[in-house]
């Protein structure tokens, strides 16, 4: 049997434009790889108003308060909660699909496209993957695993 798999995206997003990220390098390098990209925003500066401006059925942009508090500002808590809210509404409403999470300093090379979308036709019994990838802090590089 052949089966069609399905990639659904996520990225959480606040204050993107303000703090220098290359979001829109992030939204359009996952375009390449998922069927459909859901960004969850908190924004309050003008992130808001570039995510409209992006035009296609691929992308879902939700626009939300993210509620920060003394207690969950620390270890990126607040990050971590919309990150979570939005997987496990992804999870319930794509059953069977694989669901990729970025973040807006992540970028997909473009000579892993491909690879990346036929790894669930690869290796169809898998339940998640992990891809690796580098952090670059200043001078300092970094390496690690990533999960799809």
């Amino acid at each position: 049997m052949n089966k069609t798999y399905k990639i659904i995206g996520f990225m959480p997003s606040y204050n993107l434009y303000s703090q220098g990220y290359p979001f829109l390098e992030t939204i359009y390098s996952a375009l390449h790889v998922v069927d459909k990209l859901y960004i969850l925003d908190g924004s309050s500066d003008d992130t808001r108003t570039i995510l409209n401006e992006l035009s296609t059925p691929k992308i879902s942009t939700e626009f939300k308060n993210w509620q920060f508090t003394k207690k969950n500002t620390k270890d990126g808590r607040v990050i971590a909660n919309v990150s979570n809210t939005l997987l496990n509404k992804l999870k319930k409403q794509y059953k069977h699909s694989y669901i990729y999470n970025t973040q807006a300093n992540e970028v997909i090379h473009e000579a892993n496209y491909e690879l990346i979308k036929n790894i669930p036709k690869i290796y169809p019994r898998y339940k998640g993957y992990w891809l690796y990838y580098y952090e670059l802090f200043n001078n300092y590089l970094y390496g690690e695993q990533y999960r799809l």
